[in-house]
């Protein structure tokens, strides 16, 4: 029981950060690329990415831990996990649909996934 609350902990702290992610897009969008203010946005942006792929991390160690959860569970997190970082945090300026991208992978089949998770375990 414990390990199903920390992972549900986890998984509502990366949704937290989702939220918080978005409006950080919109905001640098709407920003000069080449401004001193872009540039600190940026860097608080590439520090909210962070703190959003520890809490991903943490909620997948804490499913490994529980033996009920099937592996394609597992591995559909895994994929998010990769293509979250691979979309953001090698992007140094952000692209023109960058909303676009993160809506399509942030609320992808992840929020199915993790619901059918947070009931196995």
């Amino acid at each position: 029981m414990a390990n199903r609350q920390k992972a549900i902990s986890y998984f509502e702290n990366f949704a937290i950060s989702l939220e918080n992610i978005e409006q950080k897009i919109r905001l640098l969008l709407t920003l000069d690329m080449e401004s001193e203010l872009y540039q600190y946005q940026h860097r608080k942006f590439i520090k909210m990415l962070t703190r959003a792929s520890t809490n991903l991390r943490l909620f997948q160690e804490s499913l490994k831990q529980n033996h009920n959860i099937p592996d394609e569970y597992c591995q559909c997190i895994t994929s998010f996990t990769h293509q979250f970082t691979r979309l953001f945090l090698m992007t140094k300026h952000l692209p023109d649909n960058a909303l676009v991208q993160f809506n399509r992978l942030a609320f992808s089949p992840l929020k199915e996934t993790v619901t059918h998770i947070i009931d196995l375990s």
